[in-house]
Parts: C-alpha cells; structure tokens; sequence
C-alpha cells in the first residue's frame, strides 16, 4: 500500500518500523498530532535552545550526548537560531546540500548528524515543547545526503567493523561458557545465554514477552524496548525504530522453555502477576519500590550481572555490548557471512546495496549454530 500523508505535518506514514500497518500508523500519527494541535501553544524557542534541552535530558548516555556535541558543531549558527516551528525542509534542505556537503564530510557522518537532528524534532513535539513536524524527514535529509555526499569505500570493512563493534575487550569462548553456566539456573543463566548467543541488546533483551515467543518455530519477536534513566523508560520499538524477528538458536531455545517451566512454578505462588507476560521478570529485592510480581528486569540488571561476573572470575570488564562484541568477533574469525552477522546483530547495513540483501532463515541458524559450538562445543539437545 503507498504512503498515507499527515494532515498536519505533511508527512509520509508508512508501516513496518514502528507499526505493523499502515492503518495503524496512520490512525497514531494523526490522533498524536490532533492532540498537540489543541493542547501545545506556540512559542519563539529556537532550535539550540530545544538542542540543549536534549542534551540536559537526564540519564542521557554519556557518549550518545558526546556525539549529540559534536552533531552541534556541525550545524550552522543561521539554522541553530531559527525559531524551531519556523524550519521547513526547505531549510534543511538547504543546509544538507549547500554546507554540510561543502564540508567533505563522510556520508555516515553527515547521516549520524541528521539523524541527530531528526531526532530532536520528534523529541521537541513528544514533550509538548512545540507543535512541529519533522523537516528533516520531510524534505528526505537521508536520501539527499546519499545523493550529494561523496562516494565511500564501500570495501572499506576495517573502518565499517570498528564503527559498528568498536575495539574494546571482548571474553574468549571459554570466558563465555563459564559464565553462562555458573550464572543461577533462574532467572538468569537463560538470560546470560540470551545475549551471549543471539547477541542482542539490553533493552530489547529485557523488553521481550511470552506472546511473541514462537518455540515452534524457533523465533522470539523483538517489539519492545525498555531503557533505564534512573527510572524505567518503556520504548515501544527497539533501537533503530524497527521491530524484527529474532531466530533463537537450539540451546537458547531450549533454555528458554526450562526457563518458562520455572517462571511458571514461580507465577503459582502469587496471587496477581503482570499481565504484560514478560519473559526475564525481577527478583523482589529492597531496593526496588516499584517492584510487583511478573515485572520486567530492568536493563542495568545485565550490566550488573555480566560486570560481576567478569571482577569474579578475573575476565576483561565488559558489559552487555562486550557480549556483542564477543559473538561478532568468534563469528568472523570462523568465517560465518557479513551479511548473517550484520542481520543476527541487528544492523541495516554500511552500504545502500545491503540494505536490499538479506539472509535466509537457514543461514541465521547455521551462523548462531557455528558460533554456539565453538562456545559450547560439548552441548547437545536434551544435555
């Protein structure tokens, strides 16, 4: 079905990111856009004002607000004051092709800076700072920047891995395994195992549920994203904006189930349980007010556990990204496709011809199978 066009802001509503359908997306956007309408009156805040706020935000990643600054710097002063309801896409357009192309920036940087942007628009009107639309989307700041800026080495994987991966520590096969089975049997060696090998994020992680569990078809939707800015945020799309399926390897499946079995045991002896069906729920602990039985982990619980582990056994200190690291590093060191690790990872890709090239289900398997043996080279079903 085409794109459906706001009545407010002018701009596309598509599904597949943040919707399952285009109904849906379209009826959100103009109910959310109705509502500011009658409810958020205009002001004469500029953008830099509304950039700052952003950035104040607090529990705001120290490095996401590291390159929020350096986003800034790329801005131009004649933009950054502007009354933020009065840009239009023709001001971004304007900025994209007429000084940030000039600059002789590389194509990721140009994007990373206009999904900064992008993102302090839609931020300025989900918190009823002004009633705005998105220019940068508007006006297709991503498309024009691929079209103007100039040409990156496409086989330039070195610099394409350390900017996804980074370069810190990561855990030998051997550390992975330790931890993964000395963690408690419930609630967390299935969670250990979870991130370890389907190397997912946190706050995806956490926000998994029972619905979205497929054992029959070895798959687990990722939906929900939950973030922890000393409260818990509930996000309800994962980083990125997309909603993806994520196929489970055996171990991890059947781990999954036993873990099922022991939250269901748990369940019993409470009278009321979050209907929400969260898979990794929380211990009750006394530092916890908000704590209720069924509710969901919160994202540091990871952090925390992963960071015990590795001042407990002596392994390098990483976090849940660490585990991330590991597995993309155990899988190209034995060989398993870019492209299988790009779409186990998460990633849409460095290059506009992998965005259209995608894996087939047996492949993910057999990537998550390699990368499992090696880690595990003992396990088999039922073990």
């Amino acid at each position: 079905m085409p794109p459906g066009i706001d009545p407010l802001t002018g701009e596309k509503v598509r599904a597949g990111e943040t919707f399952d359908t285009y109904e849906e997306a379209y009826v959100w956007q103009v109910e959310q856009n109705a509502r500011l309408h009658s409810t958020v009156p205009s002001s004469q805040i500029t953008l830099r004002q509304v950039y700052m706020r952003r950035l104040d935000r607090a529990g705001l990643k120290q490095t996401t607000k590291a390159d929020m600054e350096r986003a800034l710097k790329r801005m131009p002063d004649a933009l950054l004051d502007m009354e933020i309801r009065r840009i239009t896409p023709e001001h971004i357009t304007q900025w994209v092709t007429s000084d940030l192309v000039k600059r002789d920036y590389k194509a990721t940087t140009m994007l990373t800076t206009s999904a900064y942007l992008s993102g302090v628009f839609t931020w300025a009107r989900d918190n009823n700072i002004e009633t705005i639309g998105n220019p940068v989307k508007a006006c297709g700041a991503s498309r024009l920047i691929r079209l103007y800026a100039p040409d990156d080495d496409e086989d330039d994987y070195d610099e394409w891995y350390t900017h996804q991966f980074g370069r810190g520590p990561v855990w030998t096969p051997e550390q992975v395994r330790h931890f993964v089975l000395n963690e408690d049997a419930y609630p967390y060696r299935a969670l250990a195992a979870f991130v370890a090998l389907q190397a997912t994020r946190r706050g995806e992680t956490i926000g998994t549920r029972w619905v979205n569990f497929h054992p029959e078809d070895r798959r687990i939707r990722v939906k929900d994203n939950i973030t922890w800015t000393g409260t818990t945020v509930f996000e309800n799309t994962p980083k990125g904006g997309k909603r993806r399926w994520v196929i489970l390897d055996e171990m991890v499946l059947e781990l999954l189930l036993k873990h099922r079995e022991m939250q269901e045991k748990e369940k019993a002896e409470y009278r009321e349980w979050d209907e929400a069906g969260w898979v990794f729920t929380r211990r009750k602990h006394h530092k916890s007010p908000d704590w209720k039985p069924g509710i969901h982990m919160i994202p540091t619980t990871i952090t925390s556990r992963v960071g015990y582990g590795s001042k407990k056994y002596g392994f390098p200190v990483i976090g849940p990204h660490g585990l991330r690291r590991t597995w993309a590093t155990i899988a190209e060191d034995i060989g398993v496709p870019r492209k299988v690790r790009r779409d186990v990872l998460g990633h849409s890709g460095d290059s506009m011809t992998e965005r259209y090239t995608r894996s087939s289900v047996e492949e993910i398997r057999e990537g998550l199978a390699a990368v499992r043996k090696v880690i595990f080279p003992d396990w088999s079903p039922g073990s």
